[in-house]
C-alpha cells in the first residue's frame, strides 16, 4: 500500500496529541507532585513512593485500558470486568500494605481505604475519557464512510450508462441494419435487457449473482457482435438467486478487459469469464488477452479499479479477496467475495 505524504503527517500529529493528551492526564492526577518539581508547593520528602505509586497507577489503568476494557466491558461482560478492576485495586493495597506494614493498624486501614477510592477514580475517569473520545471517533469514521459511501454512489450512478459504448453498438447496429443481418433483432434484445438491468435492478442494494451473470454475458456478447476477431469463453457454476452481490460491482473489470484487448492489426484477442459459487463465497476470473494498451490508453484510465476498490471497501469490508495479474500478453483478475 502507497501511503501518501500528507498521510503519514497525518498519522504523526495524531500520535503526537495522542501521547500529549496521556501526558497531560498524568500531570492532571499528580497535579500535587508536579507542582513540588517546580516549587510551587513544598518540595517532596521522598520521591521515591510517588514514583512508584505513579508506575503502579500507570500498569493498572493502561490494563483496565487496553486489555479489561476491550475484552470484558465492550463485550458486556460487566461481572467480569468488575471483578478483574476490584481485583487489580486490591493488589495496589496489597503493596500498600506489605510497603508500610510498620504503620500503625489504623492509619494504615485509613490510608488504603483513600487509595482504593483514589485509584478507582483514576481507572473510573480514564475509562470515561476512553469511552467518550472512542465514541467520537466512531462517529467520525461513520460520517466519513457515509460520506465517501454517497461519493462513490454517486459517481456510479453517472457512469452506469457508457455513453462511448452506447455509441458503439448502436453503430454496429446501423452497420448489421445495412448487411440486414439476421443476428440483429438478437443483439437488439440484448442490449434492451442490459438497459433494463442498469434502470431496475441496480435501485437494490444487491442482486441475484444469476442475474449479474446474466446482464455481463449480454454486455460481453454486444461487444463481440461488433467486433468479428473477439473470442469468448463464459461460463458459471453453482450459481443460485440466492446468493447475492452489489449491482455492476463486476461492470469495471469487464470493461477494462474489452477495452485493452482490443488490438490494432486485426489479430485475434480474447475474454474468459468465470463466475461461480463455492462454500457462501461468489469467485470471479476473468482473463483477457492484451492488445496495444499504450496505444489505446485513455486520460480516465484506473479510474474504474479505484471505484471498484471503493465500493468494495465500503460493501465488502474484510471480505473479499481482489488479485491482479499482470503480464505483458494477459492480464487476470480474480476476485473472491462472501455472498451476501
Amino acid at each position: 500500500m502507497i501511503t501518501s505524504h500528507s498521510s503519514l503527517a497525518d498519522i504523526v500529529l495524531q500520535n503526537k496529541f495522542r501521547w500529549l493528551w496521556h501526558i497531560l492526564f498524568w500531570i492532571f492526577i499528580y497535579l500535587d507532585e508536579f507542582f513540588a518539581l517546580f516549587g510551587i508547593t513544598p518540595p517532596l520528602e521522598d520521591p521515591l513512593p510517588v514514583v512508584i505509586g505513579l508506575i503502579i497507577d500507570i500498569i493498572v489503568v493502561y490494563f483496565n485500558l487496553y486489555f479489561l476494557l476491550p475484552k470484558f466491558l465492550m463485550q458486556k461482560k460487566f461481572g467480569i470486568y468488575i471483578l478483574a478492576t476490584t481485583a487489580s485495586l486490591l493488589l495496589i493495597l496489597l503493596y500498600n500494605y506489605i510497603q508500610y506494614a510498620d504503620d500503625c493498624y489504623e492509619c494504615l486501614l485509613s490510608d488504603n481505604i483513600q487509595n482504593f477510592v483514589h485509584n478507582a477514580f483514576i481507572i473510573g475517569l480514564a475509562v470515561a475519557i476512553k469511552m467518550v473520545k472512542d465514541n467520537f471517533q466512531t462517529r467520525m469514521s461513520l460520517e466519513k464512510v457515509s460520506s465517501e459511501k454517497l461519493k462513490t454512489e454517486l459517481g456510479f450512478l453517472k457512469n452506469q450508462v457508457n455513453p462511448h459504448f452506447l455509441f458503439n453498438v448502436l453503430n454496429g447496429f446501423y452497420i448489421q441494419a445495412k448487411k440486414k443481418d439476421e443476428q440483429l433483432p438478437d443483439a437488439i434484445l440484448s442490449l434492451s435487457d442490459i438497459l433494463r438491468y442498469q434502470i431496475y435492478e441496480t435501485r437494490k442494494e444487491f442482486v441475484s449473482v444469476v442475474n449479474e451473470f446474466e446482464y455481463l454475458k449480454n454486455y460481453l456478447h454486444l461487444e463481440q457482435n461488433r467486433r468479428d476477431n473477439l473470442k469468448l469463453e463464459i461460463s458459471d457454476h453453482h450459481l443460485t438467486n440466492q446468493a447475492k452481490i452489489a449491482p455492476l460491482l463486476l461492470l469495471p473489470l469487464v470493461e477494462n478487459a474489452v477495452k485493452y484487448s482490443q488490438t490494432t492489426d486485426g489479430s485475434e484477442s480474447s475474454i474468459k469469464l468465470t463466475l461461480k459459487v463455492v462454500d457462501g463465497k461468489i469467485e470471479f476470473n476473468l482473463i483477457n488477452t492484451k492488445g496495444k494498451v499504450d496505444e489505446i490508453r485513455s486520460p480516465d484510465s484506473g479510474i474504474g479499479l479505484d471505484n471498484i476498490q471503493k465500493r468494495l471497501d465500503l460493501i465488502y469490508p474484510e471480505d473479499y479477496v481482489f488479485d491482479i495479474q499482470d503480464s505483458d500478453d494477459i492480464y487476470h483478475v480474480c476476485l473472491i467475495l462472501g455472498a451476501k
